[in-house]
């Protein structure tokens, strides 16, 4: 069973997802879903943002699944690297991955056609690391080459 418990209302209100039964959670668990929902909604830049009436509730619950969700990954993440004894944290992570990217290239052509190619770049060996404990593969996305007219 899974319960929602809001900490701290604020400007951008604080979630907090206890797994188990509804009893208190403990501190080391607060103080640690405090931390991950920090760390995941930091990474997700978020600003305040105005809301109309009638979508603020589907707008909220969204809110919610995404950051119930955030947190549930970054839980199967960190404990992934603990089981294989590697002891890392979210930011370093992020840090080390935001290297490896995607990349995006439209070749425009004379006769009004577009070739569009997307491709990761190739993973560093830090990045196969990582991936090889999340069994991710190498190569994050497919590769897309791709010809359309262009629309202007």
């Amino acid at each position: 069973m899974f319960a929602l418990e809001i900490l701290s209302p604020g400007e951008f209100g604080f979630l907090l997802l206890i797994e188990g039964d509804n009893s208190e959670p403990r501190a080391k668990d607060r103080s640690f879903a405090q931390g991950s929902f920090h760390r995941t909604k930091g990474s997700l830049n978020p600003r305040q943002q105005q809301i109309s009436a009638p979508n603020v509730e589907r707008r909220v619950e969204t809110h919610i699944f995404l950051c119930v969700l955030a947190y549930h990954l970054l839980v199967c993440i960190e404990r992934a690297f603990l089981e294989q004894s590697i002891h890392t944290s979210w930011e370093t992570l992020r840090r080390q991955l935001s290297t490896h990217q995607v990349v995006t290239v439209r070749l425009p052509t004379t006769d009004g056609r577009v070739l569009t190619i997307r491709r990761d770049t190739r993973p560093e060996q830090i990045h196969r690391d990582i991936y090889r404990v999340l069994r991710v593969p190498k190569r994050i996305v497919a590769s897309i080459k791709r010809w359309t007219q262009n629309s202007h």
